[in-house]
């Protein structure tokens, strides 16, 4: 009995936790951009951030890669792949990428998917228009 009331409530005090998902859909104040805005037209101030997330099969031999970009008008941050949320053989997860408006400017941001080995244009594009004031 003794053991029992030295583990109850009384010894227990609960504690506030911070919790904080790796995932591209967690909640942030930030904008996330997705495969449904490729093209899209981003307007930053200087030191704002934005992230990327797309969709990726690395199992598959398909990764993503950041082609290009003025590197003095945005900074790169992250570049992370997140696997799937399940034990599926073949299953895709997520690229994240964050980047920070450095200096006013104007830039495209294009990443390609593509398989290392494999020569030709990537299976697909995504693009960003970034405007930083």
């Amino acid at each position: 009995m003794e053991d029992r009331h030295r583990w109850g409530a009384r010894w227990f005090t609960p504690k506030p936790v911070l919790l904080y998902n790796f995932g591209c859909t967690r909640p942030k104040l930030m904008r996330i951009y997705t495969d449904q805005d490729d093209g899209a037209s981003v307007s930053l101030r200087s030191g704002e951030t934005l992230e990327i997330c797309l969709s990726e099969n690395p199992t598959a031999g398909y990764r993503w890669q950041a082609d290009d970009w003025d590197r003095s008008v945005l900074d790169m941050r992250r570049d992370e792949f997140h696997p799937p949320g399940t034990s599926e053989h073949g299953a895709g997860g997520e690229h994240l990428w964050e980047f920070a408006a450095r200096a006013p400017g104007k830039t495209s941001l294009r990443l390609a998917y593509s398989r290392s080995w494999e020569s030709g244009p990537p299976a697909r594009r995504f693009s960003l228009d970034v405007s930083v004031s």
